[in-house]
């Protein structure tokens, strides 16, 4: 679970002043500042955006080429702006769909304005920030903060100017949204004080902003979030994550199996070297079916539980994985009935089909999320299903099904001693190469380890 921080800001501060945000936000635990830090004005962060907007709204394309490490789906997603920044944030507030999706705006000494025929700050321009600070007044899961000074302008509002218009048009403070004045300099030092928003009072400002927010956000999702529901098995929970990921769409957004959602699901990935040794694999594009099944799992974990199976990019070599531990379950004794896979089961496939699959390396990977029924019909929900996450309808007669990794069941599964025997049978002949599974990894290239 990670919250998602997009700070706009005309470069980026320095490293000593990075580290007081990250103190600031360290009690929020599992925490990701993105900077967005193009050198210029309003205009340069206004285009920023802009550049996000499809169907009228900035935030999805915003949220798919910038993902959380460790979660891709962020817990929350917060934006922060200084100084000329606030032309991003501005964008990002235009539609309501992505005003809904924000569940903070930190602004610091970054809102300005054009002004009116009355000298005022042009109440056109401050729609997005009105909406959003109404909402803030009444909502518990959003919060505006701003931190403002009396730096002066000129031929535009000043950040004062600006705040007081806003004050106005929605009936003063209240809620969670609450704004702040600074004084800390003598008028000649307008420069030091406009900066002091960044580099002395920002980094504890926003602390005090989020912190308390957004912890008690993360503890009310946690509870709610579908993939995390104790009463469910993990391969059920994984099951819930993968299907609610097709509404990402299509995340290979930098070419072929590649984008920036897709390296964070190969970040974690590792692989055993020719002497047992787990290395990281080092990947950041490649076929991701088996790296995103893996990276689900995760993402469902409840507290102190571990993954069922290691975190891979080769589906040959998950394969070998649940050999060894005894979860591989043979098509053959799924055909003959001998056992049955269940919601939450990978079923792995050779890929492409050849004439004898178990000489073959490529694999695809998918997790069972309808059981097979009378039939052999089945469903699976994969990830790498073109350029994202979908289903696919399928049957126990298929010839490229090579066979399950049974998951953990609600109650602990009675093996018989047939499917017993061929566990056996079959992580002793894996271990020993009769299945040819013990083809040799460390010799192949690093995209060639990617099934």
């Amino acid at each position: 679970m990670t919250h998602a921080i997009h700070f706009f800001c005309p470069g980026k501060p320095s490293s000593v002043v990075v580290q007081r945000y990250r103190r600031a936000l360290a009690p929020l635990g599992q925490y990701q500042i993105i900077w967005h830090t193009p050198a210029g004005t309003s205009s340069v962060f206004t285009a920023l955006a802009a550049a996000w907007r499809i169907s009228g709204r900035c935030l999805p394309q915003l949220l798919n080429q910038h993902p959380v490490a460790a979660s891709g789906a962020a817990t929350s997603v917060t934006l922060v702006a200084f100084s000329a920044g606030y032309g991003a944030v501005r964008q990002l507030l235009v539609d309501e769909r992505d005003r809904q999706g924000i569940d903070a705006v930190v602004l610091l000494d970054a809102i300005h304005a054009g002004l009116d025929a009355e000298g005022r700050a042009n109440d056109a321009q401050l729609k997005g920030f009105v909406a959003y600070a109404q909402r803030a007044k009444t909502a518990t899961d959003a919060l505006f903060w701003l931190g403002h000074t009396d730096v002066p302008t000129y031929g535009y509002a000043s950040t004062t100017q600006t705040t007081a218009e806003l004050l106005r048009l929605v009936g003063g403070e209240g809620g969670q949204f609450r704004v702040h004045s600074y004084d800390l300099f003598p008028p000649f030092k307008a420069k030091s004080e406009h900066a002091a928003a960044l580099t002395k009072w920002g980094p504890n400002y926003l602390g005090e902003a989020l912190v308390p927010h957004l912890s008690a956000l993360a503890l009310k999702r946690q509870s709610h979030l579908p993939w995390r529901d104790p009463s469910l098995t993990i391969g059920q929970r994984a099951v819930k994550w993968s299907l609610a990921q097709q509404a990402l769409g299509g995340i290979e957004t930098a070419g072929h199996n590649a984008g920036p959602i897709i390296a964070s699901y190969h970040r974690g990935a590792k692989r055993r070297d020719a002497n047992g040794i787990e290395r990281s694999v080092g990947l950041r594009s490649g076929n991701w079916c088996v790296s995103g099944l893996a990276y689900g799992e995760r993402r469902c974990l409840l507290e102190n539980e571990q993954p069922v199976m290691p975190w891979r990019v080769s589906g040959m070599e998950l394969q070998r994985d649940a050999a060894e531990q005894r979860l591989w379950r043979s098509a053959e004794l799924v055909r003959t009935g001998v056992w049955r896979p269940e919601v939450g089961d990978v079923a792995i496939f050779v890929r492409p089909p050849h004439a004898d699959p178990r000489r073959e390396w490529r694999r695809h990977v998918g997790r069972v999320s309808i059981a097979p029924d009378t039939q052999g019909n089945y469903q699976t929900i994969d990830a790498n299903h073109g350029d994202g996450w979908g289903t696919a309808q399928r049957n126990l007669s298929d010839r490229a099904l090579l066979g399950f990794i049974a998951y953990p069941r609600q109650q602990p599964e009675a093996l018989s001693q047939q499917v017993w025997s061929h566990i056996v049978r079959v992580s002793d002949d894996v271990l020993h190469g009769r299945y040819g599974l013990d083809y040799a990894l460390a010799g192949l290239l690093p995209q060639d380890l990617v099934a």
